[in-house]
């Protein structure tokens, strides 16, 4: 009786052991900056981490719009002039054994330019804006194409050029 008692709890703790082993997630990833949402512009930055209770982060697989999975040991990614649409990014952590975590990382996001007409700050684009206290508006181009796209320092003299 008392080795059957034995045997019963090896073969218990063996199996609590083995079912706890499975039942905690041995890789986990968490996106901790991402855009979400409706978004009015095509730059997004995407910034993750990974988690292992027993062995290194090897690197991460991630896809964007159900693209291919591409591998990076980084833990951010940039994607530039995106046109409109609706995007799905994710990741998954990978193990140094080649384990690829089974719950990826989501992120869901529309992009939509809402464009909108440029308008004069004063109406009218021959009249010039005054300033007080004798001082001079000096004016930069930022852009050759739109007249009045200008960065503007202000310096104490009496004109304005």
């Amino acid at each position: 009786m008392l080795i059957q008692r034995s045997l019963f709890l090896i073969a218990f703790f063996l199996f609590s052991l083995l079912f706890w082993s499975h039942a905690q997630p041995s890789l986990e990833t968490e996106i901790v900056s991402s855009v979400s949402g409706t978004i009015s512009h095509g730059d997004v930055v995407f910034m993750w981490m990974g988690k292992s209770i027993d062995k290194p982060i090897l690197g991460y697989y991630y896809t964007l719009r159900n693209g291919d999975p591409i591998f990076t040991d980084a833990t951010q990614v940039s994607f530039f002039d995106l046109p409109d649409g609706i995007y799905s990014f994710s990741v998954s952590s990978v193990d140094i054994d080649g384990m690829v975590d089974p719950t990826p990382a989501f992120s869901n996001f529309q992009i939509s330019r809402n464009i909108q007409l440029e308008f004069e700050f004063n109406g009218q684009s021959n009249f010039a804006n005054y300033l007080q206290s004798e001082r001079t508006l000096q004016g930069t181009s930022l852009n050759q194409h739109d007249e009045d796209w200008y960065k503007f320092d202000v310096v104490s003299t009496r004109t304005i050029t």
